[in-house]
C-alpha cells in the first residue's frame, strides 16, 4: 500500500452562492474591525478630553488661550463671517430694565383699568 505525503489542489471550482457568503462573511469581519478601531479612537479621545478638562479647571487662564488660538485658526481661514461668544452676564443689567419696564407697563395698566 502506498502512502500519500502530499496532494496539490490547483483549481476549485465554487458555487457563486458560496462566493457571496464567503464575500458577506469577510465584509462583515472588515465592518467588524473597522468598529473596534473606530471605538478605540473615541475612548483615546475622550480621555484626552478628560485630560484637558482637568488642566483647565486647574489652570482658568488655559480655556481663554485655547479660545485666542481658536480665533487666530479661524481668522486665518479668510472667513468673511466670524462667531464671537460673548458672556451672557454681559447682558443681564438690559434684560433686568426690560423685565422692570415689561412689569412696570402690566401694572400700570392695571392701575389704569381699575381707576
Amino acid at each position: 500500500m502506498q502512502d500519500i505525503a502530499a496532494r496539490e489542489v490547483k483549481d476549485v471550482s465554487l458555487p457563486d452562492s458560496m462566493k457571496r457568503a464567503m464575500a458577506k462573511q469577510a465584509e462583515a469581519e472588515r465592518e467588524r474591525r473597522a468598529k473596534i478601531v473606530n471605538a478605540e479612537g473615541e475612548f483615546q479621545a475622550a480621555e484626552k478630553m478628560v485630560q484637558a478638562a482637568a488642566m483647565i479647571s486647574k489652570e482658568p487662564i488655559a480655556l481663554q488661550l485655547r479660545f485666542l488660538q481658536t480665533m487666530r485658526e479661524i481668522s486665518s481661514e479668510h472667513n468673511t463671517t466670524t462667531f464671537l461668544p460673548v458672556p451672557i452676564e454681559l447682558f443681564a443689567p438690559a434684560c433686568l430694565t426690560r423685565v422692570a419696564f415689561i412689569l412696570f407697563g402690566l401694572v400700570w395698566r392695571s392701575l389704569w383699568y381699575w381707576r
